[in-house]
């Protein structure tokens, strides 16, 4: 099972890594490991988290604050993705590779990074 979480992780990383080039990241709270990937973005008077991607014991969790600050935001989750939301974190759970889960995902990445930016610049 490790290794099958492993290669999930693997996967989801390249999903939220794009991200990072149009944030202000914040160095001291960001990470790459091999078990955790976050991107924090430093702005005046706060640090807040974009999104992350957690290996845990089971599953590999994908965390997207911006459905938890942006909640119209979760209209813009594809049918394949929905059933593997958690909507009290504003995350999904995967245990496996599952493509069109993934690709509704990097969609849903993409609406959410463009709205964060929306408001980050207003």
């Amino acid at each position: 099972m490790a290794a099958e979480l492993q290669a999930v992780f693997e996967v989801l990383v390249p999903i939220l890594s794009p991200c990072a080039r149009h944030l202000a990241l914040s160095r001291e709270y960001s990470y790459d490991t091999s078990t955790h990937y976050a991107l924090w973005e430093d702005a005046p008077g706060t640090t807040t988290m974009f999104g992350a991607v957690v290996m845990k014991r089971r599953k590999v969790s994908f965390y997207l604050y911006a459905l938890a600050l942006y909640r119209d935001l979760r209209g813009s989750i594809g049918k394949p993705l929905l059933p593997r939301f958690v909507p009290r974190g504003s995350f999904f759970d995967f245990d496996r590779i599952d493509p069109p889960a993934l690709a509704a995902l990097g969609d849903l990445v993409e609406v959410s990074l463009e709205r964060w930016l929306l408001e980050r610049s207003r």
